[in-house]
C-alpha cells in the first residue's frame, strides 16, 4: 500500500508540474482561490502527513515486536523485518520529498537530491515488492516440505535471501545512477524531476519491479492453495475412515454385549428348574424329619 500511494502521488506531481514554474495549487496569489482552495491544500497535507506518520510508527513497531518479543523471535519473521524496513525507508528517504512536491508544484532540491531521492523511490519499492515474494516462496517451501524445510531454514539461509532481495532491488535502481538516463545538467525551474524516460530502462525496471514479482506470487499462492486444499481432503477422508472403523467397532461391541445377556438369560432359565426340585426335595425331608423322633442319647448322659 506505502508503495502504490508513493507512486501514485509522484506520478500526479510530476503531471501538474509538467509546463509550469509555479505550484499548480496556486498559479498566482491572485488566482489561488479559483484553482484550489486553501482549505483542501491543507486536507490534502494533512492527509500525506497522516499517512507517513502512520507508516513510519507502524513499521517501527513490527521491527520492535519481532526483537523485543521473544515468541516472534524466529528465523521466518525475518523476512517480515526485511519488509518493514523497506517500508519505513519509503516513509522516510521518499514520503516527505513526495509531500513537498506535490504541494509546491516544482523541485527545489536541485538535481542531486532529486537523482537521490527516484532511486532511493525504485530502490525502497522494488525492495518492498521482492520481500512479499521471498515470504511467499517461504510459505510455499514450509507447507510442500515442512519436514525438510523446518531443517534447511536456518539464519544464515534467510540472510542470505534478504541480502539477495536489496541485491536484485539495488541492481535495479541503480542505472540511471550508472549513465542509462536522460536527466540534464541542472534542473531549471520548469524542469520536473522525474525518471528517466529511457524506454529500455522503463522495461527493465517494470519487469524486474513489477511483472516478474506478480508472476511469482501469483504462481507461488495458487500452489499454496492448490496444496492446502488437498491436505485438507485427506484429512477428511482420513478422519472419515477413522469414523467408520470406530462405528464398526462399536457395532461389534453391541452385537457382542446383546449376545452375552441372551447366553445370560438362558442361564438363567434352565436353572430355575432344578432350583425349584431342590427346594421340593428339601422340603420333603424337612416334613419326614417332622414325623420321625429324634434319637435317643447315648446312654452314658443318661
Amino acid at each position: 500500500m506505502d508503495t502504490i500511494s508513493t507512486h501514485m502521488q509522484r506520478d500526479a506531481s510530476d503531471d501538474m508540474s509538467i509546463g509550469s514554474t509555479e505550484s499548480p495549487l496556486c498559479q498566482s496569489n491572485m488566482d489561488c482561490d479559483s484553482n484550489m482552495s486553501l482549505w483542501l491544500i491543507l486536507v490534502l497535507i494533512l492527509l500525506h502527513g497522516t499517512i507517513t506518520i502512520s507508516t513510519l510508527f507502524g513499521n517501527v513497531l513490527v521491527i520492535l515486536s519481532v526483537f523485543t518479543y521473544k515468541p516472534l523471535r524466529i528465523v521466518q519473521n525475518f523476512f517480515i523485518v526485511s519488509l518493514a524496513v523497506a517500508d519505513l525507508a519509503v516513509g522516510l528517504l521518499v514520503m516527505p520529498f513526495n509531500i513537498a512536491y506535490f504541494v509546491l508544484g516544482k523541485w527545489i532540491f536541485g538535481i542531486h537530491v532529486c537523482k537521490l531521492w527516484l532511486t532511493c523511490d525504485v530502490l525502497c519499492c522494488t525492495a518492498s515488492i521482492l520481500n512479499l515474494c521471498t515470504i511467499a516462496l517461504d510459505r510455499y517451501w514450509a507447507i510442500n516440505d515442512p519436514i525438510n524445510y523446518a531443517q534447511k531454514r536456518t539464519l544464515d539461509r534467510v540472510l542470505i535471501i534478504i541480502a539477495g532481495t536489496w541485491v536484485i532491488s539495488m541492481a535495479i535502481s541503480s542505472p540511471p545512477l550508472l549513465g542509462w538516463n536522460d536527466w540534464p545538467e541542472r534542473l531549471e525551474p520548469g524542469t520536473p524531476c522525474q525518471l528517466t524516460r529511457r524506454k529500455g530502462y522503463v522495461i527493465y525496471s517494470a519487469i524486474g519491479s513489477f511483472w516478474a514479482p506478480l508472476a511469482v506470487m501469483s504462481i507461488v499462492y495458487l500452489e499454496i492453495f492448490s496444496a492446502l486444499r488437498k491436505r485438507a481432503k485427506a484429512k477428511k477422508s482420513r478422519f472419515g475412515g477413522v469414523m467408520a472403523s470406530g462405528m464398526r467397532h462399536r457395532d461389534n461391541d453391541d452385537i457382542e454385549d446383546s449376545g452375552s445377556s441372551e447366553t445370560n438369560h438362558n442361564e438363567r432359565s434352565t436353572h430355575k428348574p432344578t432350583t425349584g426340585q431342590t427346594s421340593l426335595i428339601d422340603d420333603d425331608r424337612m416334613d419326614t424329619n417332622v414325623g420321625t423322633t429324634p434319637p435317643k442319647a447315648s446312654g452314658k448322659f443318661e
